[in-house]
C-alpha cells in the first residue's frame, strides 16, 4: 500500500517531466527545420543534368590541354626562361600547378575509371613530376643552410603541399595506401614548417614578402 501511495504521489512529477521533454523535442525540431530552410542545401548531382557535367569536364580538359601544349612550346623555344623559372624560389612552386590540375581532372572525370591500366599509367605520369619537384625543394632546404627556408619561404610554397595531398587522394582511389601515406606525410610536415616560417616572417619583417615576389629573373 505504501508503494502504491508513493507512485501516486510521484505520478504528477513524472507527467510534468514527460511534458517538458516533449516541449523540448518540439522546440528542437522547429529550430532544426528553420535552420534548414534558412540555408538551403544545393546538390549539384541532383540539380545539374549529366550532360552539363560532361560539358564542364570537356571544357576543363580542353583548357588544360591547350595550356599544357603552350607551355611545351615554351620549353622548346624559350628553354632558358623555363630553366630560370625552375631555379627561382617563387617560380618553381608554380610548376606544381599543371600536375595538380591533371590529377584533379583525372579523379573527377568519368573518362578513366580507377583500378584500370590507363588510370595507373596517368597517375604515375602526373605524380612523378610532383615528387621530383619535392626532392628539388627539400634538397635546397637541407643543403643551403638553416637560413635558406626562413629567407626564401613564401606563400606559393604551399602549392607543393597541395600537390602531395592531391596525389595522395588519387593513390587512395587506386588502393595504394602506403604510397598515399608516403605523399601525405611530407606534405603535412611541409605545411606545418611553412606555417611557422611564414608566421615568423610576418612578425619579424612585414615588408619582406612583397619584395620577394618582385624578384623574378630577367634575361
Amino acid at each position: 500500500m505504501q508503494t502504491n501511495r508513493r507512485s501516486i504521489r510521484n505520478a504528477p512529477d513524472n507527467s510534468y517531466a514527460i511534458l517538458d521533454h516533449m516541449r523540448w523535442e518540439k522546440s528542437r525540431r522547429t529550430r532544426r527545420k528553420s535552420k534548414n530552410q534558412a540555408i538551403p542545401s544545393v546538390h549539384l548531382n541532383k540539380d545539374l543534368h549529366p550532360a552539363g557535367f560532361l560539358v564542364l569536364r570537356s571544357l576543363a580538359f580542353l583548357i588544360l590541354a591547350s595550356l599544357s601544349f603552350l607551355y611545351m612550346l615554351r620549353c622548346m623555344f624559350f628553354f632558358k626562361l623555363v630553366e630560370a623559372e625552375f631555379w627561382h624560389f617563387v617560380g618553381v612552386n608554380h610548376l606544381f600547378a599543371p600536375w595538380i590540375s591533371w590529377l584533379l581532372l583525372l579523379q573527377s572525370g568519368p573518362f578513366v575509371a580507377p583500378n584500370t591500366v590507363s588510370y595507373l599509367v596517368l597517375w604515375w605520369v602526373y605524380a612523378v613530376p610532383i615528387v621530383a619537384l619535392d626532392v628539388k625543394i627539400y634538397g635546397q632546404w637541407f643543403s643551403k643552410g638553416k637560413r635558406f627556408l626562413s629567407t626564401f619561404a613564401n606563400p606559393t610554397s604551399q602549392l607543393s603541399v597541395i600537390g602531395n595531398l592531391v596525389g595522395a587522394q588519387a593513390a587512395v582511389k587506386i588502393g595504394w595506401k602506403e604510397i598515399a601515406i608516403f605523399l601525405f606525410s611530407p606534405g603535412m610536415v611541409h605545411y606545418l614548417v611553412l606555417f611557422a616560417t611564414l608566421f615568423y616572417q610576418r612578425l619579424s619583417d612585414g615588408d619582406r614578402l612583397p619584395a620577394m615576389f618582385k624578384m623574378w629573373p630577367r634575361h
